[in-house]
Order: C-alpha cells, then sequence, then structure tokens
C-alpha cells in the first residue's frame, strides 16, 4: 500500500501489515529508526495522485448526484475511458490527433453592447 508520509506512524503501518500488506512509505526526516522502502514504487504515488486530480475535471464524478451506485460507477469509467484518449492523444502528439474532445458551454458570456449614440449625445 503506497502512503504519504503523513502515515508513516507506528500504528498505521502496523494495520497495513496485519491486513496482509506491505507498506510503501518512506520515514519521516526526524525519525529514529528508519526502514527500507521501494522507492520506485513510491514514485506511482504521484500518477495516482494525478489521475484523481484529472477525474476531479468531471463534474459529474466529483460531485455525484446519481442515486444508484451502478450509474456512479458507469461515470467513473466513462471518465476513465476519456482520460485515456486524451493521453493517447497528447502522447501522439500534433500530427495524429484521432480524438478531440467537444467542449458545450450551454451558457455563453453575454457581452453587453454599447450605444454610441447615447455616449455622443452625454
Amino acid at each position: 500500500m503506497i502512503m504519504d508520509k503523513a502515515y508513516e506512524g507506528d500504528e498505521t503501518r502496523q494495520l497495513v501489515f496485519d491486513l496482509g500488506m506491505e507498506p510503501v512509505v518512506p520515514p519521516k526526516s526526524n525519525r529514529l529508526s528508519v526502514w527500507d522502502y521501494d522507492l520506485e514504487v513510491y514514485k506511482k504515488r504521484n500518477e495516482v495522485e494525478r489521475l484523481f486530480r484529472r477525474l476531479k475535471g468531471f463534474r459529474r464524478v466529483f460531485s455525484p448526484f446519481d442515486k444508484l451506485d451502478v450509474i456512479f460507477k458507469f461515470f467513473v469509467h466513462f471518465a476513465l475511458i476519456i482520460d485515456t484518449l486524451i493521453m493517447c492523444e497528447q502522447a501522439l502528439g500534433p500530427q495524429r490527433p484521432f480524438f478531440i474532445p467537444v467542449i458545450h458551454n450551454p451558457r455563453p458570456k453575454v457581452v453587453p453592447s454599447i450605444n454610441a449614440s447615447a455616449l455622443v449625445a452625454g
């Protein structure tokens, strides 16, 4: 289980061991007894955090309005598929775009018009 340094306490690590998992967490710099951890696996924590940040961009995922868990799971899976397609498009570069997300703004920004005759008369 990949954990943040904030959860590196003895009780938390022991709970993870008791659940049959290996905690991957670096010890804090002021800790007296240090332990070894897999640095390559710990670097994956950043990728997971970035995935959740991207998922928060989908409004239906980050603020679930659905009453059924099945519908919410569908939108999580849908958001993951869209995220994967966007990542593939970015990896291919501008030469071969195969997926272009369409962003629809239902309420366009209204720009007030200026009455030029009212400015001259004033």
